[in-house]
């Protein structure tokens, strides 16, 4: 029962073999205590699975508003849109203003010049419809 290489769901299953199997054992009462903690240990990895979702998830949808409100630094918006593809983009942000074979271009106030700290738009570079590069377009 006590494997370091085992995980904890595989040492849960052997504590349970061992209860049931040695039901009159001088050890019952270890293996049981054993078992229970073995569970404890499962459901609270379970549960902290489960808690880092929701907080991914969480996050995620955080990102999605703050970049329909167009309030992201260039690195966030690389970040950001990193592997999505052309159909993603047009779902959370339209059309975009110009087309190129393998990029486009978003006009307007996306992201804050790092220079200037002016306004400007935005060019998403693409490889077989997925974003690999996002840069400031010209002033």
């Amino acid at each position: 029962m006590n494997d370091a290489g085992a995980t904890a769901n595989e040492q849960r299953v052997l504590a349970q073999a061992y209860v049931w199997s040695y039901p009159a054992s001088s050890y019952q009462m270890d293996a049981r205590q054993y078992l229970r903690q073995a569970q404890k240990k499962l459901g609270d990895q379970l549960q902290a699975q489960k808690d880092a979702e929701a907080v991914r998830v969480a996050a995620r949808a955080k990102m999605i508003q703050r970049a329909q409100a167009r309030d992201l630094s260039l690195a966030e918006w690389r970040d950001f849109l990193r592997g999505m593809s052309q159909e993603d983009l047009l779902r959370y942000f339209g059309r975009p203003d110009y087309q190129g074979a393998d990029y486009w271009v978003y006009s307007g106030a996306w992201t804050e010049d790092a220079v200037t700290h002016q306004k400007v738009g935005l060019q998403v570079t693409f490889n077989a419809a997925r974003v690999i590069s996002v840069a400031e377009t010209a002033h």
